[in-house]
């Protein structure tokens, strides 16, 4: 209505201002024209008039809306996180799979190469307890042309490729055993090329968890390296479990753990084979190998993985191969008797030297005994054994309970190692008064 108006107007005044002349119709023309650049400003006003009013939300329908957003956004946020607590899950059991795995591959890899290359008299192993072990290895060489090393490392210091002297012994970790007391050459004079490898678990001092360890390797004399944390006992296993021949003989034969009432296992002899090498301290001597058992777990990770694995020694014993002639002579009498001395009862078994160490091949090294109770079965492993070299020999056993009888089985052994037969003699424990 309000441009209906406007234009009738405008007709108006210019119909006014038609006749007008001079300056007065000059002043009309410009108020005239004016009012023609002015009129189609107010026309949008006009249309924006004719728009029709559209309605909006209620609060009732944006109080639903708002629990409806809200509910899919949790939603959304509770997946989110559920997923990034799996993968961080996932990601904590990949990584103790990986350290565990990374701390067998080592112990297996070091390990296997026990005995390599020794020189005479070197023992292929040191030390033994249920977290520590120790052995002898040319495990790594800085020479080119040593073929008997396993590794070749060319920019290995010579501290670590060759071995341990008597000027040089170390004590090995978490023990009071010093090694070595004596320097192991080839024949010819040329030092041992077999160095020192120590593996042993010790409880991490930087995390407030007692039962967390780490597994360290040590070379002779050098720091030692962290192998892996995080590792745990698994139950009540000991770390480290040892295997051994249950024949003396060295022939063939099963092998079954040496009991934890016999750890540590240290090689107390001088020289490995000498004739004071013999059991119980040469029980080292019939190690072939060793059951690792560990575990590791992460925090938050849900839960622990473990690890049960058995290493052999192939190389274990190979030195000891030689030849000394026939199995020795039985012996042609043992004496046994049973008494109380000062009220402890012992049984005392006396007898004269094999008639081939003496004479005849003269090649008897020791006097291997074994022990058993009356009627039950004779074990595979030996009670003791007794170095030779002397005019008689005389063996006192207090570890015995009165009123019980026992069996004692005494043999000679030379240097193959061959046994002679048995000689067998029953002795009865007298009962304590």
């Amino acid at each position: 209505m309000m441009g209906i108006e406007h234009g009738a107007n405008r007709a108006r005044f210019s119909r006014r201002c038609a006749s007008c002349t001079g300056h007065g119709g000059r002043q009309a023309a410009r108020v005239a024209r004016h009012i023609a650049h002015t009129a189609p400003n107010a026309a949008p006003a006009a249309r924006r008039v004719g728009f029709e009013a559209r309605p909006g939300f209620t609060l009732l329908e944006l109080i639903v809306s708002m629990i409806v957003l809200s509910i899919v956004i949790g939603t959304t946020l509770s997946f989110m996180s559920a997923q990034r607590n799996a993968f961080g899950t996932g990601a904590a059991r990949a990584e103790v799979l990986r350290n565990l795995h990374h701390a067998v591959s080592m112990l297996e890899r070091d390990l296997r190469t026990t005995g390599t290359n020794l020189a005479r008299g070197q023992p292929f192993i040191v030390y033994g307890d249920d977290d520590v072990i120790a052995v002898n290895a040319d495990y790594a060489s800085n020479l080119a042309d040593d073929p008997a090393a396993v590794y070749y490392d060319p920019d290995a210091p010579n501290e670590v490729v060759a071995a341990l002297t008597a000027a040089t012994p170390v004590t090995i970790p978490g023990t009071a055993f010093d090694y070595p007391d004596t320097t192991y050459t080839y024949i010819g004079g040329q030092p041992s090329l077999a160095e020192l490898l120590i593996f042993f678990f010790a409880p991490d001092s930087t995390t407030p968890d007692t039962s967390d360890y780490v597994l360290y390797r040590q070379v002779n004399a050098q720091p030692p390296e962290v192998v892996a944390r995080g590792l745990y006992r698994w139950g009540d296993r000991p770390f480290f479990e040892f295997l051994a021949l249950t024949n003396p003989s060295g022939t063939a034969g099963t092998i079954a753990p040496i009991s934890a009432a016999n750890l540590p296992l240290a090689h107390t002899a001088r020289t490995h084979l000498a004739p004071d090498d013999t059991l119980p301290a040469s029980l080292i001597d019939q190690v072939r190998g060793v059951r690792v058992n560990v575990a590791a777990s992460a925090s938050g990770s849900g839960g622990s993985r473990s690890v049960s694995t058995v290493i052999r020694f192939p190389n274990a014993g190979l030195q000891t191969e030689q030849t000394c002639g026939s199995p020795p002579l039985a012996l042609r009498l043992v004496n046994g008797a049973g008494f109380i001395a000062n009220g402890i009862p012992q049984v005392v078994l006396t007898w004269d030297p094999s008639e081939d160490e003496g004479s005849g091949e003269r090649d008897v090294i020791r006097y291997v005994i074994w022990r058993r109770v009356w009627g039950e079965t004779q074990p595979p492993e030996p009670y003791t054994s007794i170095p030779s070299g002397g005019q008689e020999y005389e063996f006192i056993d207090r570890n015995v309970v009165p009123g019980t009888t026992y069996a004692y089985r005494v043999a000679a052994q030379d240097c193959t190692p061959n046994l002679s037969a048995p000689f067998e003699v029953v002795v009865t424990v007298p009962s304590v008064p």
